[in-house]
């Protein structure tokens, strides 16, 4: 008898598949236990813990706070990504006239520029191979639309204003596409 139920797993990859299935629904049905048990027992460690030990672990922390959380800067200060980001923002307060800037004092907020009563968030992206871009969106964005600046190095190819509801989660655009009648400005890419 055991060897006709073993029988169909003696191909490894069947009974790889059978485990991972066999380990989901024992982790879905398990999710609150696991959890109550890994709380109780980093606090249980966190008490045993050294006084030493205790003081290497904030320290860590804190370093790697200060180099992955760095504290808000000045506009003219940022660098990296941010400042690109930066950049195109302060493009869009160019481009759409009597707009104010919400990150003016902080990068906390969930929408980069207010607008004419329209929440913007502006996305800015360099072109990929094969002439695309690709955009995607924090889900604690609550902007009405998104302003996408389409780059190809320091040139701005396209401008498109597209509207929450048709953003999703994001979206890829390319040189000729159906979000081009979202488009503000055009120019022919070399």
């Amino acid at each position: 008898m055991k060897k006709e139920i073993y029988k169909g797993y003696k191909d490894k990859e069947k009974r790889k598949k059978y485990l991972s299935r066999y380990n989901k629904k024992w982790y879905k049905k398990n999710k609150e236990k696991i959890r109550k048990y890994m709380r109780e027992y980093v606090k249980e460690k966190r008490k045993k813990e050294s006084k030493e030990n205790r003081e290497k672990r904030l320290s860590y922390q804190k370093e790697y706070n200060k180099q992955h959380n760095p504290p808000t800067k000045k506009v003219n200060e940022m660098v990296g990504q941010c400042k690109m980001g930066r950049t195109y923002e302060l493009e869009a307060l160019k481009l759409l006239n009597g707009s104010t800037d919400t990150n003016k004092i902080s990068f906390k907020n969930h929408h980069d520029i207010f607008w004419q009563d329209k929440k913007i968030d502006v996305k800015s992206r360099e072109v990929r191979k094969g002439n695309w871009w690709s955009f995607s969106t924090n889900k604690l964005c609550d902007a009405d639309y998104y302003l996408c600046f389409c780059l190809k190095g320091k040139k701005i190819i396209k401008i498109l204003l597209i509207p929450k509801e048709k953003y999703n989660n994001g979206i890829a655009i390319g040189i000729k596409s159906n979000w081009d009648k979202y488009n503000i400005l055009t120019t022919e890419i070399n």
